[in-house]
C-alpha cells in the first residue's frame, strides 16, 4: 500500500472519529430540525395580554431555553406567534427523542395544551422533528371556547424555464415539506430580504438557520438578509409551494466569503455564472477554500446533503466526488476553523 494511500485512508478514518464524537454531544443532537409552534393562548380562559412569556420543556429537560424562539413573549392579544412565514414561533430543541412530552407554561404556569380544531385538552404534546403545529394554550384547566380552523388553498406556481437564467431575475420554486434553499449570487437591495424573495402569503411557513457558533436553530422573520453561501430551511405546506424570486444586484461585487466553525455548518454553493445558469460544482473545487485552515491544520472532513428535496449523500475527502446544485444546501462538519469563498460576482 502506498503512502499517499494510507494517508487518505488514515484521514477518512480521524474523521469517522470525529464525526462519531462530535454526534455524542449535546450540541450535534441539535442537528434535528426544531419543532415549532403558534395558536391561542389563554390565561383562566380569557386572551393572555401583550407581554405574556411562553416557554417550553421537555419531561427530560433536554429542551433549550433561554435562547432566540423559547421563551416567545406575545406581541398580539391572545396569540403566540403566528402562521405567516414571517411570523415568530416558539422553537422547541434540544437533546431529546421523537415522541418526548413538551410541556408548555405561560408566565410560568403550566398550560393545558390542544391542536387548534380539536376538542380535547391534553397535560403536554409529543416532540416531533421538523413539525409544525398550530397548538392552543390554557394556563389553566378552564376550557376556553374552541378556535375554528382555515384550511389554506393550495397557491398555483410556475415551474422555472428549464433553458438559459434570465440574469436580471429568475425563480426557484420549492415543494411541500422541508428544503434547503440557498442563493449562488448577491442579490439586489431592496430584493435580498426573505419577505422580498418570497410571496409571504403563499406555502412557505417557517424560515431556520444555523448558527454555527452557538450550535443551535434559529427562526430568521422577513427581514432576514440571504446572502451567497448561506443556507436556510424553508417548511412549505402540504400540497403546497413557495416560489423564490432571486435578482442579482447590478452592482459591482467580488467574490462572496464567510467564516466555517469547527463543528457542523450550514453551507450555500456560490458557482460563477456561465452566461446562461449557475452550473453544480463538484463538493472538492466549491470547497477548496476550505479544504486546508490557517497553520496547514485540516478544514472540512465531511460534507453532507440531507434529502429534503434534494439528492441526498455523504462525501468525505478519498471518497468518490459528489456535485453541489445552486440553489440547494449543504451541512460541512469542519476541524478546524477556515474562511470559504466563493466564485460568482456580480454584475452578471
Amino acid at each position: 500500500m502506498t503512502k499517499s494511500r494510507m494517508f487518505v485512508i488514515l484521514r477518512m478514518m480521524i474523521g469517522m472519529a470525529f464525526l462519531l464524537i462530535l454526534v455524542a454531544t449535546p450540541a450535534a443532537a441539535q442537528l434535528d430540525i426544531p419543532h415549532s409552534f403558534y395558536g391561542p393562548v389563554s390565561i383562566n380562559g380569557v386572551a393572555a395580554p401583550v407581554g405574556a412569556v411562553i416557554s417550553a420543556q421537555t419531561a427530560g429537560g433536554g429542551a433549550a431555553t433561554g435562547i432566540a424562539g423559547n421563551p416567545l413573549t406575545t406581541t398580539t392579544v391572545g396569540q403566540y406567534g403566528g402562521a405567516n412565514v414571517v411570523d415568530p414561533k416558539l422553537v422547541v430543541q434540544g437533546t431529546m427523542d421523537a415522541g418526548e412530552a413538551i410541556f408548555f407554561h405561560v408566565n410560568g404556569a403550566q398550560a393545558q395544551v390542544r391542536v387548534v380544531g380539536q376538542t380535547t385538552w391534553l397535560a403536554s404534546f409529543p416532540w416531533s422533528s421538523g413539525a409544525l403545529t398550530n397548538l392552543e394554550l390554557n394556563a389553566t384547566g378552564e376550557e376556553p371556547s374552541p378556535t375554528p380552523t382555515v384550511t389554506p388553498s393550495p397557491t398555483p406556481t410556475t415551474t422555472p424555464d428549464p433553458g438559459c437564467l434570465d440574469p436580471t431575475g429568475f425563480q426557484v420554486v420549492l415543494g411541500e415539506g422541508w428544503s434547503l434553499f440557498s442563493t449562488p449570487v448577491k442579490l439586489a437591495a431592496g430584493s435580498d430580504q426573505l419577505a422580498q424573495i418570497f410571496d409571504v402569503a403563499g406555502g412557505a411557513q417557517i424560515f431556520l438557520r444555523w448558527n454555527g457558533q452557538t450550535k443551535q436553530f434559529e427562526q430568521v422573520l422577513g427581514t432576514y438578509i440571504l446572502q451567497p453561501l448561506d443556507a436556510i430551511y424553508v417548511r412549505v405546506a402540504a400540497g403546497q409551494t413557495a416560489t423564490a424570486t432571486l435578482i442579482p444586484s447590478t452592482e459591482l461585487s467580488g467574490i462572496p466569503s464567510r467564516t466555517l466553525y469547527a463543528g457542523v455548518n450550514l453551507v450555500g454553493p456560490a458557482p460563477a455564472f456561465d452566461g446562461c445558469r449557475f452550473p453544480d460544482m463538484a463538493v472538492e473545487i466549491a470547497l477548496a477554500s476550505a479544504a486546508q485552515a490557517p497553520g496547514g491544520f485540516t478544514g472540512y472532513i465531511q460534507v453532507i446533503s440531507p434529502a429534503h428535496n434534494q439528492a441526498g449523500w455523504v462525501y468525505a475527502p478519498g471518497m468518490a466526488s459528489q456535485m453541489m446544485a445552486p440553489f440547494n444546501g449543504y451541512w460541512v462538519l469542519m476541524e478546524n476553523d477556515d474562511e470559504l469563498f466563493g466564485f460568482s460576482t456580480t454584475p452578471l
